[in-house]
């Protein structure tokens, strides 16, 4: 309900001014199925590739339309959050050379879509993206989040190769904030800060995902305490 939205956004912006930064959620490109259609997807990559860059189309024409609706409010929507995740805590689900042909094509074009629109966009996935990262950044999305420490992402690591060409988000370790101790957690909120600052630039304090539920609530003020 595209009017019901802008209502929303309206009253949202009407009660904030411009000191939030107001993200909607679009990213037509694929993600990890989850298991109810898993082993029929990976089937369709390789033996229907056709089909699934069909879809893939469609769906990147889709997030374009609505975004067009969207671009004709100017000032409600800052940009997008793309949020299909590619990666599990061990590795990419999607091969290399699976995400040149699936994924990599969809994900620029959308990118360049919503940026042509005045949009800015970040790219999320958690887990491992180590593998694919520079793939994700030759898509020129202007941020990318989370780099996970649950997938082995080295913040340090990650800025040495890639920060001189894109703006970092996250790597605070989620499962560390909700199980570990108070020391811990600490500890943890300093590394990334430590890491991310070295350059002096592009990096973004934060989670390196959504807290979980359940999380005190004092455990996340104490995290913005330290920042």
């Amino acid at each position: 309900d595209y009017e019901r939205m802008i209502w929303l956004l309206e009253t949202i912006r009407e009660k904030s001014g411009d000191e939030y930064f107001l993200l909607l959620l679009d990213d037509p490109t694929f993600a990890i199925p989850d298991g109810s259609n898993m082993e029929e997807f990976s089937i369709m990559l390789y033996e229907e590739p056709n089909k699934c860059k069909e879809i893939a189309e469609e769906r990147l024409e889709n997030s374009l339309r609505t975004a067009e609706f969207y671009a004709k409010h100017q000032g409600l929507v800052d940009g997008y959050a793309l949020c299909s995740d590619y990666c599990f805590n061990t590795n990419p689900f999607f091969s290399p050379s699976l995400f040149d042909e699936f994924i990599g094509p969809y994900l620029a074009r959308v990118i360049q879509g919503f940026r042509e629109m005045g949009f800015y966009t970040i790219k999320h996935t958690d887990g491992n993206v180590m593998p694919i990262l520079s793939r994700i950044v030759d898509c020129k999305p202007d941020a990318i989040h989370s780099l996970d420490p649950q997938g082995g992402v080295n913040l340090s690591e990650v800025m040495e190769l890639y920060g001189d060409r894109m703006t970092f988000i996250g790597n605070v370790n989620c499962a560390l904030l909700q199980t570990g101790t108070l020391e811990e957690c600490d500890a943890d909120v300093r590394r990334a800060l430590r890491q991310g600052m070295a350059r002096g630039k592009g990096y973004i304090f934060s989670t390196s995902n959504c807290v979980y539920t359940g999380l005190p609530l004092e455990r996340y003020e104490r995290m913005n305490r330290i920042w």
